[in-house]
């Protein structure tokens, strides 16, 4: 998975690597993935979605959890981009609201290109 631009390489480096569960994507804890949210703030990003997974002794579970956000007819990119990173960033601070275990959110982006 290629991550956007925007997101700054300290986050990169403590993004959880989902490649041992055949994936391409990368995960992170609440308050970062909150962190990659804001880096995106003024870009043309948006958070399409995102796939919970459960932090084990072992390893890394998936749950069968997950939101996804779509584009509205007429909604302007821009505000698609904010709306979704809103939704985003509300979804996670409800979970963790929850008590229970540790869980990492891999946020599906669109591509900056294909925002536009």
């Amino acid at each position: 998975m290629r991550l956007p631009e925007a997101i700054p390489s300290k986050l990169r480096f403590v993004a959880i690597s989902l490649k041992d569960l055949g994936l391409g994507e990368v995960a992170w804890r609440a308050r970062d993935a909150l962190a990659v949210i804001e880096s995106l703030r003024g870009t043309p990003v948006a958070i399409t979605g995102a796939d919970l997974y459960r932090v084990e002794a072992w390893g890394i579970a998936p749950l069968t959890e997950g939101w996804h956000c779509d584009r509205l007819r007429g909604e302007m990119a821009s505000q698609y981009a904010e709306r979704s990173r809103g939704l985003a960033a509300e979804c996670i601070e409800d979970r963790e609201a929850q008590a229970g275990q540790e869980v990492v959110y891999a946020l599906l982006f669109t591509l900056q290109q294909d925002a536009a």
